[in-house]
């Protein structure tokens, strides 16, 4: 019996290789790519305004107040104080952030009072860090 080489000998082998490998990094680089412009799209202000329980209560509230025009001409947007700029942290919350985008879907999250008991528990979250000296809330980067 011939014990030779299988067909194509070792000269297929690597080709398969460095043809997977090359498959390998342009599918990586596409999910990193349109995953950095997915993380930058949904930290936009049109985003976060883009379902009208966003719309009709909280921005309807930051309109016309310091956070959206003052003297300075510096605005404000809601990822400014609502989503951290770590990486880390930063893909938690906007992991978290799936789940609203769920509960708005499903019409759970559609009515101002519960937005208002939203920000109640945010209010509180607020108090927690404050009274923990927490350098995110007292403006240290």
């Amino acid at each position: 019996m011939d014990q030779g080489e299988p067909s194509g000998g070792p000269r297929r082998n690597w080709k398969v290789v460095l043809g997977f490998g090359l498959v390998s990094v342009l599918v990586g680089a596409v999910l990193v790519i349109g995953g950095a412009a997915g993380l930058a799209w949904t930290s936009t202000e049109q985003f976060c305004i883009g379902c009208h329980e966003m719309r009709d209560n909280v921005y309807a509230e930051y309109k016309g107040t310091i956070h959206d025009t003052n003297r300075s001409g510096v605005r404000a947007i809601c990822t400014d104080c609502h989503v951290p700029r770590e990486v880390g942290p930063l893909l938690l919350r906007k992991m978290r952030a799936t789940f609203e985008v769920i509960g708005h879907l499903r019409g759970v999250i559609d009515t101002k009072d519960v937005v208002f008991f939203v920000l109640f528990i945010a209010f509180f979250m607020f108090l927690t860090l404050l009274s923990l000296s927490s350098r995110k809330w007292r403006g240290v980067r």
